[in-house]
């Protein structure tokens, strides 16, 4: 990112890529989320739970339920540990037994299953 201060770049916080990623998945753009969420993994910046449950709100609007659950594993790989919402979002992009299997897994991890959010 070009800080517009004489050359030297600007140093891009949680915050701030959880902002971006947010933003493609209010535009629909579930493609940019993943290429977003993929440059910060290869940069190693720090990731939160934020930042993944954005990536997961886009999948979750443009129904990319393949997309969610790969990016749900990636979370856990990186021990962010997902959240209530990490999860919501992750049924939500998902149909048939992808969610049922989320579901279970929540009810497992002891996470609070309302389906009535999911009708």
């Amino acid at each position: 990112l070009d800080g517009g201060d004489g050359g030297r770049e600007a140093v891009a916080d949680g915050l701030t890529y959880t902002s971006l990623v947010s933003a493609c998945a209010k535009g629909f753009r579930w493609k940019h989320a993943s290429a977003l969420l993929s440059e910060i993994c290869k940069q190693q910046q720090r990731l939160n739970v934020n930042i993944y449950n954005a990536a997961l709100n886009a999948c979750a609007k443009c129904r990319r339920w393949e997309l969610a659950v790969d990016t749900l594993c990636n979370a856990r790989c990186a021990r962010v540990g997902p959240d209530l919402g990490t999860y919501n979002a992750a049924v939500l992009a998902c149909d048939g037994q992808p969610a049922l299997l989320l579901l279970a897994e929540m009810r497992l991890l002891g996470l609070e299953v309302n389906m009535e959010a999911y009708a």
